[in-house]
């Protein structure tokens, strides 16, 4: 699990009102994985904040309409920037990767070491990490 961009158990720090906190998981049940990330807001978020938040699941949503067969991993990112670029000035990576037998399980490369561009098929099932890039520290070391 990582924490507002931190995955050692070790760092202590305390919340500031204000602020939000992203919690990226992955889970495994029966053989199969799953990943999921929330974002958490400690008290009330910034304008610029819930805009954001917005603005990305307004694309988000647009971006699951537009995917389909035949269409490369590669262009996903693209499409997504694009339609956001339309509702705000954000910072945002639209990172597909597969989720199945192995949170990233799709192949990384070809058998001659190069790279791979994964094709959607009917079927697949895929996420799209697409977390609000700020940086900037929420934890008030204590």
């Amino acid at each position: 699990m990582v924490v507002d961009g931190v995955i050692n158990e070790s760092v202590d720090g305390e919340l500031r009102d204000g602020t939000s906190v992203l919690i990226d998981c992955v889970s495994h049940f029966a053989g199969y994985h799953g990943d999921f990330g929330r974002t958490v807001f400690i008290g009330e978020p910034p304008q610029r904040t819930r805009s954001a938040v917005t603005a990305i699941s307004d694309t988000i949503e647009e971006l699951g309409r537009q995917m389909r067969s035949g269409m490369r991993f590669s262009e996903i990112p693209s499409i997504g920037q694009c339609i956001l670029s339309k509702l705000g000035d954000f910072a945002v990576p639209f990172g597909p990767h597969s989720v199945g037998l192995a949170h990233t399980d799709q192949p990384q490369s070809d058998i001659d070491g190069g790279s791979l561009d994964i094709i959607l098929e009917a079927g697949m099932i895929i996420s799209v990490d697409c977390p609000l890039m700020v940086r900037k520290r929420y934890m008030t070391p204590v």
